[in-house]
Order: structure tokens, then sequence, then C-alpha cells
């Protein structure tokens, strides 16, 4: 019988329960292990000493050792990144929210993402940065780009992207939109009613390859 493997990851959670009195579940996604959860031990505990910081929209490296279950315990969990600043608007909230819907409904127990972790992350770093601050696009433009972006690299990552190969425009505007995504590049200045009309075309990309889609956020 094999020993259980010790491991070492980025975590972002996602979604936070209350267990007992003290206590937290957690789940989020990792970019080599895909999905997991964790019972984090004392993590609502308030003291002179402590200051609870394990909260969603937050990076961590953890290190756990594999248990017999899909709820680990984590040996260490180090604050690496905090995304709280999604809150101080409520749309970029709402959104934030819609993607940690998507992840958590799409992602798998041991599916690696590495290209939608890094995604994500990119999509709370513009979410979370101060008003005007992205580029030159509206608040409204920055929502629908974090989602386009990130479910874009979702369907990529899975391989259910369509090549375009019979419409090399469409297909640079979608070599675009995922170097957007991935942080390599700005949102392209387009209008609201443009933005909108690619998280429509998103949305469709993502039914057909069979993703689980959250209500509009």
């Amino acid at each position: 019988m094999a020993a259980p493997r010790q491991l070492s990851t980025e975590y972002l959670i996602l979604r936070k329960t209350p267990y007992s009195e003290t206590s937290l579940v957690v789940a989020g996604i990792s970019p080599e292990l895909g999905q997991l959860h964790f019972l984090a031990s004392g993590a609502r505990r308030i003291s002179r000493r402590h200051v609870p910081s394990v909260d969603v929209f937050r990076l961590f490296r953890v290190e756990f050792r594999e248990g017999k279950t899909d709820l680990h315990r984590w040996q260490s969990a180090d604050l690496v990144q905090s995304y709280g600043g999604v809150a101080r608007d409520m749309g970029h909230f709402e959104t934030a929210a819609w993607l940690a819907r998507f992840a958590l409904d799409n992602v798998m127990d041991g599916i690696a993402h590495p290209r939608f972790f890094r995604a994500m992350l990119v999509a709370l770093e513009r979410l979370s940065a101060p008003e005007g601050t992205v580029s030159s696009v509206t608040p409204e433009a920055v929502r629908c780009a974090a989602i386009v972006g990130a479910g874009l690299v979702f369907v990529e990552e899975n391989g259910t992207l369509p090549e375009y190969l019979d419409s090399p425009r469409s297909a640079a505007q979608t070599r675009q939109l995922l170097s957007m995504a991935m942080g390599e590049a700005a949102p392209p200045p387009l209008t609201d009613e443009n933005w909108t009309q690619l998280r429509t075309w998103l949305t469709a990309l993502l039914i057909q390859a069979e993703c689980r889609v959250p209500d509009r956020g």
C-alpha cells in the first residue's frame, strides 16, 4: 500500500462554510490538483494574537498530507495574495462570486487546470484593482472581460475551443482574448455592448462544451 503523499500547492479559496464554533470548511482550486477541500481548524477564532486570515478570494500556499477522504487538513497555509478589493464594488463582487461558482461547478478533483487557475488570478486582480486602473475600460467592461477571459481559457484548456480555421479574423480575436485572460495583454477598449455580445458568445461555447453555467452574475 502506497504511503500518503506530502503535497504543496497554491490554493485559491472560493467558498467557506462554518464548521463548529472555531473552524471552517473551505473549497477552492489548485493549478495542479484541481478542486480541493480543507478543514481549517481554528480559522474562525478571534483573539489578541489571532486575526482570521482564511477567507474567500485569497490565495495561499498550502502543505498537506494526502488523506483517505477528499476533506484534507493542511499542515501549513501561508497567505500569498488577497483579492478582497473586489468588495469595493458590488458589481465586481458579484462577478467574482460568479467566477467562484463556475470554478467549483466545473473543476474536478485531481484534474489539473493550470491555465484556468492563472486566468482566475488575473480576473480577480483586475476586479480588485481600484476603479480606473485597468486600462481605459469601463467598470462593466472589466466585469465582462473577467468572465469572458476565464471562461474562454477553461474551454481552451478542455480542448473544446473552436479553431475558426475558416475565419482568420475570428481566430485572431480569440487569441487576443486569450492573451488578455492570461495577463499578457490589457482588455481591448471595446464598448459595453461589444463586451455583452462577447459574454453571450462565451455562454454558447460553455453550453456546447457541456459546462455548468451559473445564473448570470
